[in-house]
């Protein structure tokens, strides 16, 4: 299930479930894309999506054109908590596990079944460098 899917499902079962009304969370983003770009319009509505989907309870700081540093900066603030989410190219995934840059290489998969399962297998190493991080062990990681 892809995780946007997931924390929009998330996000809805939290929205029909009676509570006290908390602060609203502030989720800060940055990216290497120029503002007003085609990726910087789908990360802003993205996040007017959760901001309609949480009832305004999350809403999302997008920062576009390298305002928060290099993907590699973005990255070390992911881990300090100065930022809560980074769009990030297959450069900038290196700086947290180096699978992803493979999937850069021209004609590397025959088809799509093939893609799909390298995915797979990159989808897992990244979980496990997060959970690393979380728990100190960034370096145990790469």
């Amino acid at each position: 299930m892809p995780r946007s899917l997931l924390i929009t499902l998330v996000l809805a079962a939290l929205a029909g479930t009676p509570r006290p009304t908390p602060a609203a969370v502030t989720l800060k983003l940055a990216t290497l894309a120029p503002s007003g770009s085609a990726w910087h319009d789908l990360l802003k509505a993205l996040g007017q999506a959760w901001e309609a989907e949480s009832g305004g309870e999350v809403k999302v700081r997008v920062y576009p054109g390298g305002a928060q540093g290099s993907e590699g900066e973005m990255v070390r603030k992911l881990g300090i908590g100065q930022l809560q989410a980074a769009a990030l190219f297959s450069v900038g995934l290196h700086d947290v596990v180096r699978e992803p840059q493979a999937l850069s290489t021209p004609f590397l998969f025959q088809d799509e079944a093939e893609l799909r399962c390298a995915m797979g297998r990159v989808v897992l190493a990244l979980d496990a460098a997060r959970d690393a991080c979380r728990t100190g062990k960034a370096q145990a990681a790469r």
